[in-house]
């Protein structure tokens, strides 16, 4: 029997609408194993990148402007570490809005 999740999946609004925080299908268990709520990710990254496909979809239906970013996962959890903040959907996707504005204004 699947088992019901909350949605995992958070985005962070920008100035070009909404970053989300995309991943490589090599580090999907390496994420899974740095984050807090792991029992809140999708099993499997195929999984995920459907749901977060519809998403980005529904997201763009309504007129956002969706932008992927894609993470490191080292990174991402010395910023973690750095922000006192656990490796969760919240900082995740905190963390996928910093950089697109890093990247959005050339300060990458």
């Amino acid at each position: 029997m699947k088992k019901h999740r909350r949605r995992s999946l958070q985005l962070e609004p920008t100035e070009i609408g909404a970053a989300i925080a995309w991943y490589r299908e090599d580090q999907w268990e390496r994420l899974r194993e740095i984050s807090a709520d792991r029992d809140q990710l999708d099993d499997t990254y195929a999984e995920w990148v459907i749901k977060a496909e519809e998403v980005m979809k529904h997201l763009a239906a309504q007129g956002l402007s969706i932008e992927k970013v894609e993470i490191d996962l080292e990174d991402l959890q010395r910023w973690c570490e750095a922000q006192r903040m656990p490796v969760d959907s919240r900082a995740r996707a905190s963390y996928a809005a910093e950089k697109a504005r890093e990247r959005d204004s050339g300060r990458e």
